[in-house]
């Protein structure tokens, strides 16, 4: 995997860069190879798109605050390096494909991403803790 180099600068970007965070992150988990392990047949729209790369877009939208499949079509402005930050392996699904494929297999995968979730918090010692609102009187 080719590796991303931040370097600081007095340059103003406006990019999505934390996506490389996610993707790292992301990328120490099993989440991915968990989704591909789900069947995907020849019958679904983009077959050789495997689910862990239709959920790592899926999650990249979600990361900048977009929750329609059609914002993806943004991503296709330059898809190498949406499919770098991420971790995708092969290519950006379409609008359709994406909405397609989210929705047959989107809450089949509800434990998967809760146990990931677990898994990502214990490997980097993070305890979530209970935040509670402080009362004044």
């Amino acid at each position: 995997m080719k590796k991303i180099v931040v370097e600081l600068s007095n340059e103003r970007l406006i990019t999505p860069s934390g996506l490389t965070l996610v993707g790292a992150l992301l990328g120490k988990s099993n989440l991915v190879k968990r989704l591909n392990k789900i069947s995907v047949t020849d019958k679904r729209s983009q077959p050789q798109i495997k689910n862990g790369d239709i959920c790592l877009s899926y999650i990249g939208l979600l990361c900048q605050g977009k929750t329609s499949f059609e914002s993806i079509r943004e991503m296709e402005d330059d898809p190498e390096y949406y499919k770098l930050a991420l971790g995708i392996t092969r290519s950006l699904p379409s609008a359709e494909t994406l909405r397609l494929r989210m929705d047959e297999i989107g809450s089949s995968i509800k434990s998967d991403i809760l146990q990931a979730n677990v898994e990502m918090f214990n490997s980097y010692n993070i305890k979530p803790e209970l935040f509670m609102k402080s009362q004044t009187s």
